[in-house]
């Protein structure tokens, strides 16, 4: 069965992959903290941030679910290896 909302899916995902060269879809699968898994339309790749004058590529993964657009992607930053993430606040 496809997404409820498939050509807004399609016309949204081409237009970030579009403005953002480095991303690439997939088909992927999604555990949830319950355990439960989903096959979910996966956006992945890097995102350029601009940062105190310095531009970090930053790698990232989007997956839409069914609910979309009422309910934002689920939106991760997965670190390469060698890479640190720190918090500042």
């Amino acid at each position: 069965m496809g997404h409820p909302n498939r050509n807004r899916v399609r016309n949204d995902v081409n237009a970030l992959v579009r403005q953002y060269g480095s991303l690439t879809c997939r088909l992927g699968k999604h555990i949830a903290n319950d355990g439960s898994e989903q096959r979910l339309l996966t956006v992945e790749g890097t995102l350029p941030i601009n940062y105190k004058g310095n531009t970090y590529n930053i790698p990232v993964e989007l997956l839409v679910s069914a609910a979309y657009p009422a309910a934002a992607p689920l939106c991760f930053v997965r670190p390469v290896k060698g890479m640190e993430v720190t918090l500042q606040g």
